[in-house]
């Protein structure tokens, strides 16, 4: 009597025959997915250029999206500014470091650009947060006709 392959009594499998059969639906699935594991993994989605495109696109409809909204009151900023030293003044509004740029626009407002200039002499200057200013970076009082606008409610 051979131990492998027959059966005992009545209808009973052998431990050996019950873990061949268990081991069956696994040897199609490793002969359908070939891989080095003998399982196929999924792989993560890389994207390629295409994904760029899209994440651009994704950008600029947010920062539309943002100007589209109603302006937001803001009060200048009085800072001290260095004779000599160069600034980069933050023009899209999302900046941490306001009011100067931190490089936010890159992804948040792309078509925007900071306002690069010098100072000219030591002293603490107001630097217009609004960004509605028609001399930028120095405010002009924008912010004011803002205020009007809005009926004198923040926003």
């Amino acid at each position: 009597m051979e131990g492998k392959g027959r059966r005992r009594g009545k209808g009973r499998k052998t431990k050996i025959q019950e873990e061949e059969e268990a081991e069956r639906p696994l040897r199609l699935i490793r002969a359908q997915f070939p891989s080095p594991s003998g399982w196929e993994e999924p792989r993560p989605f890389r994207g390629g250029a295409g994904m760029a495109a899209v994440r651009r696109g994704a950008a600029a409809l947010v920062a539309r999206l943002r100007a589209a909204l109603s302006p937001r009151i803001s009060f200048p900023y009085r800072v001290e500014l260095k004779e000599g030293k160069k600034y980069a003044w933050c023009s899209c509004g999302h900046s941490r470091a306001q009011p100067f740029c931190d490089g936010s626009h890159r992804t948040l407002a792309p078509d925007k650009a900071p306002v690069r200039f010098t100072a000219e002499a030591d002293g603490k200057v107001w630097l217009c947060a609004c960004k509605r200013t028609r001399g930028p970076p120095r405010c002009d009082g924008s912010h004011l006709r803002l205020w009007e606008a809005g009926s004198g409610a923040r926003r």
